[in-house]
């Protein structure tokens, strides 16, 4: 089966979906840098070693997890490895080397669904300033995703069901 990567910029509404996917009993990956930084506190991606040190942190949890978790049945990811490739391009100027070495090795991402951007909303965990940052992560996400993947299939902004059933019907 596939591993599907839900992405997109900061509240484009992957946490809400991954959540409503869950409590239907599909076998999920919910994020993994936001677990992360809720566990370590804050994070300034100004200090450029130790958030480079993150985002390969971020990477190796991430295919820790989806070894563990994923089975080959339909796993659905709240974000996938390139999303760190995005967000180190713009906090850092550069992707670390063993982040892009993990990106090319182990994604093997069957789809790529993009969820349209919903209004920003600030967060404890979050690092984005407002709604020009969030807006620009989403198109470098999104040009990121395009530069390994063909056919990145966009989820537009709907009622969570809607876009719950949007998705699972683009599976079929």
């Amino acid at each position: 089966m596939a591993k599907i990567v839900l992405t997109g910029g900061p509240s484009s509404g992957k946490t809400s979906l991954i959540e409503e996917l869950s409590s239907m009993g599909h076998s999920v990956i919910p994020e993994v840098a936001k677990d992360l930084i809720l566990k370590i506190g804050n994070l300034d991606p100004r200090d450029k070693v130790s958030y480079a040190k993150f985002q390969e942190d971020v990477a190796l949890e991430q295919i820790r997890r989806e070894e563990e978790l994923y089975k080959g049945q339909i796993t659905f990811l709240d974000r996938g490895l390139y999303d760190g490739i995005a967000y180190s391009q713009k906090y850092l100027g550069f992707v670390p080397e063993a982040l892009s070495a993990s990106a090319r090795k182990h994604s093997g991402y069957e789809r790529i669904f993009v969820l349209d951007r919903l209004p920003f909303v600030k967060e404890n965990f979050r690092i984005e300033n407002g709604e020009a940052e969030a807006a620009e992560l989403h198109h470098r996400i999104v040009k990121v995703y395009s530069n390994y993947y063909k056919n990145l299939e966009r989820v537009p902004v709907l009622p969570i069901k809607d876009r719950l059933n949007y998705v699972l019907e683009k599976l079929k």
